[in-house]
Order: structure tokens, then C-alpha cells, then sequence
């Protein structure tokens, strides 16, 4: 081997390179073991993209002719709203809680949610054509 090469291996240099190349290694590789891992071992009763979309569908469906009317505003709704219920409860709760009575599911439901509706109310030009407010009312729900 050359003089200059030998000396280079033995150089604070190459000791701080060879330092960083192997602490990123070693880094990027944990974090990419660690992701593997979350992903073999995904709760089976997690929310997942699927079920967000199919929640936001259904939640349409049940807005039928408003949803027809204003699909945009209807559509950030039902996906804010199913972002709340995402937040405040797993989805093996969330099946057990759609087996009560529906008043005790509003209740539950309904405070999570409530900045959507305000925001839906305040933008459905539907809603306040079927109630007689004008642009700028300010809508209360209790």
C-alpha cells in the first residue's frame, strides 16, 4: 500500500468519516428495522386509509341530497369528522359504540365533531336555504 494511503486510514480525518458513514448506517437502519417491525405488528383493529375512506363514503351517503348539492364542502365535513372520531376512539370501540342507541352515539360522538358541523353549517348555502339564514348568521348547536 501506499505511504499516503496508510496515512490517510490513521488520520483523524478518516476516522471522523468512517464514524459518520457507520453512525448513518447504523441509524437508518434501526429506523428502518423499527418500521418493519410496526408494520408486521399493526394492531389489526387500527384505523387504516381503507377504513377512513369508506367512513367518509358512508358519511355522504348519509348526507344524500346535501352531499349532492355541495359535494366539496360535504366532503371536508365527513373527512373531518372521521378524523375526530379517528382521534378520540380506537376502531374496535368505535364497532361497539354503533351497536348503542343512536342518541348515546351522538352523545359520545357529537362533541368531538362539533367544530366540522360549525364549519359545514357556516359554509352550506343547502342548510341555509332550507332555514331562511343569511350569509354571516352565526349557527349554535347545544
Amino acid at each position: 500500500m501506499d505511504l499516503n494511503l496508510k496515512q490517510f486510514f490513521k488520520s483523524p480525518a478518516f476516522i471522523v468519516l468512517f464514524i459518520i458513514i457507520s453512525g448513518t448506517s447504523l441509524f437508518f437502519g434501526i429506523r428502518d428495522l423499527k418500521r418493519s417491525m410496526k408494520e408486521r405488528h399493526k394492531d389489526p383493529a387500527a384505523w387504516t386509509a381503507a377504513d377512513h375512506q369508506l367512513m367518509i363514503e358512508k358519511c355522504l351517503q348519509e348526507m344524500k341530497e346535501k352531499a349532492e348539492a355541495e359535494p366539496f364542502i360535504s366532503r371536508i365535513y365527513c373527512d373531518c369528522s372521521q378524523t375526530e372520531i379517528e382521534k378520540h376512539i380506537s376502531k374496535t370501540d368505535y364497532l361497539e359504540l354503533i351497536k348503542k342507541p343512536f342518541e348515546e352515539q351522538q352523545k359520545t360522538i357529537m362533541p368531538w365533531m362539533k367544530h366540522c358541523l360549525d364549519d359545514y353549517l357556516s359554509q352550506s348555502k343547502f342548510y341555509k336555504n332550507q332555514t331562511g339564514e343569511k350569509a354571516g348568521d352565526t349557527i349554535r348547536i347545544k
